[in-house]
């Protein structure tokens, strides 16, 4: 009895042991028949690098049969043009997506393909050669550098830069856009347009540029823009009195900006002669004497495409400056005559600066007879003033 039950006890242990290997390998079946883990998915592109508008084929593998996978493309860096599309894996965990990029340079892109079974795979590609660009922008007229000129990528496929002169550190303007590389579809050529207020456009035509290309010593220089001269604002007649200043003013439009001189007739406009220091758009004339009075003004604008004139019909007219004299007599004792003696003489109204003067003239009392406070009066006094006459 004890021997058949210890071998009953036996064969119980051998079924257990037997059932417990059989669950083993069904969970080892469920996760994975190779027994490894299952590999990771992948996306992938046809090309590492694309011209703009060209057709771009993705593929993939490693998904599950049937999974549907999120594909988004977008640019890198300004956002300017994506794609977002959903396919299906095939019965291999195969994926395909085509399309065709914008015409226009972006750069970079990246690739995101997403399933909710198999998780994510990344990858990227460009749409063109990568390279910088430095160099300087100079007047051709005065061969200096050119500060704010605006360089433009526009190659007929498109670029993605544009960037302007800088002072660097010896003074000079330059461009560089090192940070901001540009795109080349293929190795070019490809055309930077230069421009600048009052200047012509200029051109920098680059070729056989390859990825990553350094590109130095790439200088244009521009040539002023030219308009010439057209007055804009005519001077007008001018009519002071001796001592005050007068002012003529006069515009003109044109590029480069037209150079200004005044000129002056004394004949009414036969003959004109060059103030000297009047390159101004306003003349001012100092206390001009009465002698200046009829006297015209013009300016005259000149640039490199011209000049222009002002009418000439600016008059400056100097009315005299009233001036009143005064003088005392000397006291006398009677001699039979009324003849006086000029004590002192004075005036009123002078101009600061002016040395006038009231001398001659004859000083006579009322009558000869002897009196205290007898009226004195002065015949033939003149005002003596400087050359040219400043008052009459």
């Amino acid at each position: 009895m004890r021997t058949r039950l210890r071998s009953k006890f036996t064969l119980l242990f051998i079924v257990c042991a037997a059932l417990l290997a059989v669950g083993g390998t069904a969970m080892a079946i469920t996760a994975d028949p190779s027994g490894s883990t299952a590999p990771a998915p992948t996306i992938q592109s046809d090309k590492a690098d694309y011209a703009p508008g060209e057709l771009v084929t993705l593929t993939g593998s490693g998904w599950k049969p049937g999974e549907s996978v999120n594909i988004k493309v977008n640019d890198t860096y300004g956002a300017t043009w994506s794609r977002n599309v959903d396919v299906t894996a095939n019965a291999n965990g195969e994926i395909t997506d085509s399309f065709n990029l914008p015409n226009s340079f972006v750069s970079d892109y990246d690739v995101t393909a997403t399933g909710a079974q198999s998780g994510t795979a990344t990858t990227t590609f460009t749409d063109g050669n990568l390279a910088s660009v430095s160099g300087t922008v100079t007047d051709s007229a005065t061969n200096l550098p050119i500060s704010g000129a605006t360089v433009t990528c526009n190659t007929s496929s498109g670029c993605n830069s544009t960037f302007t002169t800088t002072t660097d550190a010896s003074g000079n303007y330059k461009f560089d856009n090192s940070n901001n590389k540009l795109a080349f579809a293929g190795n070019g050529p490809t055309m930077l347009t230069v421009s600048k207020a009052g200047y012509t456009t200029g051109t920098i035509t680059l070729s056989n540029v390859s990825n990553g290309d350094e590109l130095s010593g790439q200088n244009v220089a521009l040539a002023p823009s030219c308009t010439a001269p057209s007055v804009t604002t005519q001077p007008s007649n001018q009519s002071i009195t001796h001592g005050a200043n007068a002012q003529f003013t006069a515009a003109a439009n044109g590029s480069p900006t037209p150079t200004v001189q005044w000129q002056k007739s004394t004949d009414n406009g036969a003959t004109w002669n060059p103030i000297s220091g009047a390159s101004s758009t306003t003349l001012t004339l100092i206390k001009p004497p009465v002698s200046d009075s009829g006297s015209k003004y013009r300016a005259v604008f000149t640039n490199g495409c011209g000049s222009a004139t002002t009418n000439g019909a600016a008059t400056l007219t100097v009315n005299p400056k009233p001036i009143t004299g005064s003088f005392t007599a000397d006291n006398k004792v009677y001699d039979g005559n009324n003849s006086a003696t000029v004590l002192t003489r004075s005036l009123s109204g002078t101009i600061t600066g002016e040395n006038v003067s009231l001398t001659g003239g004859t000083a006579t009392f009322a009558d000869k007879n002897v009196g205290n406070g007898k009226t004195v009066t002065l015949t033939g006094a003149t005002l003596m003033a400087p050359t040219p006459a400043t008052t009459t």
